[in-house]
């Protein structure tokens, strides 16, 4: 297994497997049963397979995310900007996912954000799986991400030695809305119980310890922290 991505409020998640640099997320709030979207998010996800094919999509529900809980994230993953150009077009041509979207009980599951983000590192990964877990940290990037980036690099490899059910991808919006100066950091696990193991590995490794208190959190601040877990799309 190797990939991440997801949700939050900078627009990203997990990549499927054919490199995809760029994802779309739209957020739910949820008025009705997750069980309920999920089956919604079933039926155009059949539709998008006949219509748009090789396009990844995962559903992440909202498990610690402050008052954004009662909420879930649909992400959808391209590989470049003309994939998702084509797929847009082949949508508008698709009678059969203009019915869907007209059915599409809205007043259940109202929009509540809806943003595009490129992939900086990472983003090699299959599918997410229902039950895997995705951490999510939004980070203030005003000092500009590349230095965000090398800081990401360097915690991918401490985790590959200490935490390597981890995977950890990096995304920065391009169509965010207010958070055009954010970056949000990804570190996905298999389940949540590999995601509690994970963060007492992280705990007891002074490689991890130092290189936390060298991050430079005056550059680079957190202003959101969540955690999100996979639903079946299967």
């Amino acid at each position: 297994m190797k990939k991440l991505f997801i949700i939050c409020m900078f627009a990203c998640w997990a990549l499927p497997a054919a490199a995809a640099t760029i994802s779309v997320r739209i957020a739910f709030q949820l008025n009705g049963p997750l069980t309920e979207l999920q089956a919604q998010v079933k039926q155009g996800n059949a539709i998008q397979n006949k219509i748009n094919p090789g396009v990844g999509r995962e559903l992440w529900a909202n498990v610690i995310h402050g008052p954004n809980v009662n909420s879930a994230s649909l992400v959808t993953y391209y590989e470049d900007m003309a994939q998702y150009a084509q797929a847009i077009a082949n949508q508008q041509a698709s009678s059969e996912w203009g019915e869907f979207i007209a059915n599409f009980p809205i007043d259940r599951f109202p929009i509540t954000y809806n943003g595009m983000s490129q992939t900086l590192v990472g983003g090699d990964s299959d599918l997410a799986r229902g039950g895997e877990a995705l951490v999510i940290f939004g980070f203030n990037t005003t000092a500009g991400p590349a230095g965000l980036a090398e800081r990401v690099q360097q915690a991918v490899e401490i985790q590959s030695r200490v935490n390597p059910k981890a995977t950890i991808s990096m995304s920065v919006p391009t169509i965010a809305g207010d958070n055009v100066n954010g970056a949000a950091v990804f570190t996905r696990y298999p389940s949540l119980a590999d995601w509690a193991e994970g963060g007492e590995k992280l705990a007891a490794s002074s490689e991890w310890a130092e290189f936390i208190a060298a991050f430079p959190a005056d550059q680079y601040s957190i202003g959101y922290q969540g955690l999100s877990e996979a639903v079946s799309l299967e």
